[in-house]
């Protein structure tokens, strides 16, 4: 598939014989807690797998599928494993593994299932939030993905996608996944992101909001609305 065809360059990381093992990261993913974690768990430490990946529980799979998501991966280069992937890349029908999942159809068809063994809150999709809601427990997640519509994409809230978007554009979207910034627990979703984007950006230090109230009960409406939504260390009270 067009869209995914780029993906396919994460092979590489098989060739990077330089290191020993690597323990590669999707861009649409935040640290919540130290990822080197990951190299301490049992699974990795008495495995000598050439590959093991993360479930792909969210929208799309439940728990007891072992489906993999490509956002994650702890991998042991070798150039002959390599030889051999990019060998049966190129002599094996695509039809043979789901290309619209791109590398990770094809990890799949090579590797099988049973590599999927890391532990899931080193993958945490959004979307397990709703989908999921049992398995999501965000003191213990150490890796956010943030499958579908990226934070950086789009800081418009619901309401305002809801009423701005017309039938044509929402039908594109929901084609691509990328519609479910129209949903109502989104921005609860992205909230993470945004804590972490305006940190390194600065911006409590460069951005102040100023916002207005005439008595008690006005400034605590705002106050409650606000304090969810954005920094409390960027809006002043007025």
């Amino acid at each position: 598939h067009k869209r995914w065809e780029d993906n396919y360059s994460k092979l590489n990381l098989f060739n990077m014989v330089d290191y020993d093992v690597l323990f590669y990261i999707d861009a649409d993913i935040v640290a919540l807690q130290n990822p080197e974690s990951i190299f301490d768990s049992k699974i990795v430490r008495h495995s000598r797998s050439p590959f093991l990946g993360a479930p792909d529980w969210g929208k799309w799979q439940q728990p007891q599928s072992a489906k993999l998501n490509g956002g994650v991966l702890l991998l042991r280069p070798s150039a002959k494993l390599f030889s051999c992937m990019l060998m049966a890349m190129y002599s094996t029908p695509i039809d043979n593994w789901t290309s619209l999942e791109a590398e990770q159809g094809f990890l799949r068809y090579f590797f099988g299932d049973g590599f999927t063994q890391l532990p899931f809150f080193f993958n945490a999709q959004k979307t397990t939030q709703t989908s999921v809601p049992e398995l999501w427990d965000e003191k213990r997640l150490v890796l956010l993905h943030f499958v579908g519509v990226k934070p950086h994409r789009m800081w418009s809230n619901q309401f305002f996608l809801l009423g701005y978007r017309n039938a044509s554009l929402r039908q594109r979207l929901r084609k691509a996944d990328q519609i479910d910034d129209e949903r109502q627990d989104y921005e609860a979703s992205v909230r993470p992101w945004k804590r972490f984007f305006f940190d390194l950006a600065q911006l409590p230090k460069a951005l102040s909001l100023f916002v207005t109230y005439s008595d008690n009960a006005g400034y605590e409406d705002v106050r409650q609305h606000i304090a969810d939504e954005v920094d409390p260390r960027i809006f002043s009270m007025l």
